[in-house]
């Protein structure tokens, strides 16, 4: 759970650099970014479930913790 918080972290320092005179355009990034690791969390989820079904509330919990870092973010303001 760490290691998705940090390449958020990661990907959010990405985009603040790309996008650092369009706050719309960033944004538009920070979704990309956050659904991107969404989709990585919720295929995890189904192959961890297809595996060994214990291991799902550990994945849910990530693609829950994905969408509440994007709704974090649109909420803080832009750092330069």
């Amino acid at each position: 759970m760490e290691v998705i918080m940090q390449w958020l972290d990661e990907i959010d320092d990405l985009v603040s650099m790309i996008a650092a005179r369009s706050e719309s355009l960033r944004r538009l990034l920070r979704l990309v970014a956050a659904s991107l690791v969404a989709a990585l969390a919720l295929t995890l989820g189904v192959a961890a479930t297809l595996l060994q079904p214990a291991v799902a509330p550990v994945m849910a919990g990530l693609l829950g913790l994905a969408f509440l870092y994007q709704r974090q973010q649109d909420r803080v303001p832009a750092r330069l």
